[in-house]
């Protein structure tokens, strides 16, 4: 039984695979293609899930994300779209009327081509042809600052979501007796340890306690450190803590 459903299991996810490969895919190339919102709206979505998922901040590397955007958008989506194309056509409009043609040739299957053309056609009817090159530029300093600025807005939810914390529940495992009394035994052992680097010598002490008594602390420090495994500051404050 369970050999018969992993089969069928496999012939769902083969039928799955050839509708995709056989209607669903052609459609999304085409609307990849030919729509000119698409690209741009791709290349959105990606730039809010990695900047979301890498919590990128302006002081967490988020000009990486912008750069790699900027770059794939000015040669993936040269032709950009109407709402983009906006500023471009303003800039033009003083000479006229702008028109970006993007023709696609398709090879062979899978195999395509997309070239841009950026024209400006004049009031008299003449069209002036410029180069890729133009409209490149346009599009690179556009996808910068569009990122930069989404960026900047996204900044808010970024912190927000940075700032929370999962704590996953902690399972307390219980000690046996045994184990209770080694830790605990422990702990006896390090106290006294940490009490016999206090204790110093009878005469010992009797010549640090004179070094007090004659102002000289620096001395009495360093008598008590030559006796004792204690650091400078624990050392200074037993001479202080001495007393007769």
């Amino acid at each position: 039984m369970k050999k018969n459903l992993t089969i069928l299991f496999v012939l769902f996810i083969l039928a799955g695979i050839i509708l995709l490969a056989g209607f669903v895919f052609p459609i999304l190339i085409k609307a990849f293609l030919y729509e000119p919102y698409v690209k741009s709206i791709v290349l959105f979505v990606i730039f809010a899930i990695v900047v979301f998922r890498g919590r990128f901040t302006w002081n967490n590397y988020i000009m990486i994300p912008i750069a790699v955007v900027t770059i794939i958008g000015t040669f993936m989506d040269s032709a950009g779209n109407p709402f983009f194309n906006k500023p471009l056509e303003w800039l033009v409009s003083s000479v006229g009327q702008m028109q970006i043609n993007t023709s696609v040739y398709n090879y062979a299957p899978g195999e395509y081509s997309i070239t841009d053309q950026l024209r400006i056609i004049k009031s008299d009817g003449k069209i002036m042809e410029l180069h890729t090159v133009f409209l490149y530029l346009y599009r690179f300093f556009q996808y910068l600052i569009f990122y930069s600025a989404v960026s900047v807005l996204f900044q808010p939810v970024v912190k927000l979501l940075s700032g929370r914390q999962v704590t996953l529940p902690v399972k307390k495992e219980e000690l046996s007796f045994e184990m209770t009394e080694k830790i605990e035994a422990e702990k006896r052992r390090r106290a006294q340890a940490l009490e016999q680097r206090h204790i110093l010598p009878e005469e010992v002490r009797a010549s640090v306690l004179t070094l007090k008594r004659n102002q000289e602390l620096i001395k009495a420090i360093k008598l008590v450190r030559n006796h004792t495994d204690l650091s400078l500051g624990e050392a200074k404050e037993l001479v202080e803590g001495m007393e007769e």
